[in-house]
């Protein structure tokens, strides 16, 4: 009996910014707070918070 094929796939719907710079899409405030709880986004070696924002998404295609 061959078992069949499993693909997993995680996707999060923002991006995470370490440093200053600019970052249009940051979150502030207790949605930010939020995403990074739930995402655990913190240094590694700091524990510092990571910066947190909205995931832009530009889609290009091409017909050949």
């Amino acid at each position: 009996m061959r078992t069949p094929f499993v693909c997993s796939l995680q996707v999060k719907a923002y991006t995470t910014r370490v440093g200053a710079g600019p970052y249009p899409t940051e979150v502030f405030g207790p949605a930010a707070d939020n995403l990074r709880e739930i995402g655990r986004e913190y240094g590694t070696t700091t524990g510092r918070p990571r910066r947190v924002g909205w995931m832009v998404s530009v889609r290009y295609s091409a017909r050949y």
